[in-house]
């Protein structure tokens, strides 16, 4: 189901057992972050809102799988949830000498599989002995 509005209104169809990744904008007071969605449409005031839905969510017992830009604000809102950190490479620039990389917190009410060291040569290739 695609439903367009705020978060909150869209987190009124979950049911319990459901798949929910919200995917909010990252709204950072301390850096310039991407913007280019709906400026406006999600903001730091929001994070408090989001934090509420996704308590509501765990004890609804729907799974959910949530990412933010490595923040205080994040690691605050994330903290029930053991947030991870994680490296990523931001995608969004138009040519690849400009991308970056950038840390990223992962959370989620489902326990999440570890990465393991040999995660690299999963892809179909095997180790030489």
């Amino acid at each position: 189901m695609l439903i367009h509005g705020d978060f909150e209104r869209t987190l009124d169809y979950v049911r319990p057992g459901d798949f929910v990744f919200p995917d909010p904008s990252y709204c950072l007071n301390s850096r310039r972050v991407f913007k280019e969605y709906l400026p406006g449409s999600f903001s730091v005031s929001d994070l408090g809102r989001l934090r509420c839905r996704l308590s509501c969510l765990d004890a609804l017992g729907a799974i959910f799988v949530v990412s933010y830009a490595d923040c205080s604000q994040a690691r605050e809102l994330l903290a029930p949830w053991s947030p991870r950190r994680m490296r990523t490479r931001r995608h969004i620039a138009g040519f690849c000498n400009h991308r970056r990389g950038a840390y990223e917190l992962i959370a989620s009410n489902y326990p999440l599989a570890r990465r393991s060291p040999d995660a690299n040569n999963s892809a179909g290739k095997s180790r030489a002995n």
